[in-house]
């Protein structure tokens, strides 16, 4: 097993997925709350991922389309229900619908493909992620 160390994300990657998840949070739906949450999942191009996954081959991998001038990112936003606490985390959207997406998208996730995870909300300071969130 190799391991591969990342750079750091780049000022561009940065900003980047700082926007994504400020405009994914446009679109969380908290009627009750009123706490919007963003997120916002950039994947990591290959070759920095190995696949542990037999269905993935490396063929059905471009990393072209998700350098750096051009990334794959993933967005969702909370969704609150009536019923607390039943409601749906920004984070945990975002990675539902990276695991659920197209298919270059599914590979890249498992194959720890997920480089970065941004999370916007409207309070200062900004809140962090919830246990759970946190163990996914």
């Amino acid at each position: 097993m190799s391991s591969h160390i990342l750079p750091p994300l780049s000022p561009q990657q940065i900003t980047t997925l700082r926007d994504a998840a400020f405009a994914a949070k446009d679109t969380a739906y908290c009627p009750y709350s009123n706490f919007r949450v963003g997120a916002a999942i950039l994947l990591c191009p290959f070759p920095f991922s190995s696949s542990s996954d037999p269905s993935v081959s490396s063929s059905s991998l471009d990393s072209s389309s998700a350098d750096s001038s051009n990334p794959i990112i993933i967005t969702g936003a909370n969704v609150e229900n009536a019923s607390y606490p039943v409601g749906t985390c920004a984070e945990r959207v975002a990675l539902g619908k990276a695991v659920t997406g197209e298919k270059q998208v599914r590979d890249l996730v498992r194959c720890g493909g997920v480089r970065a995870l941004g999370v916007a909300t409207d309070v200062r300071p900004a809140a962090s992620p919830c246990g759970m969130c946190r163990q996914l």
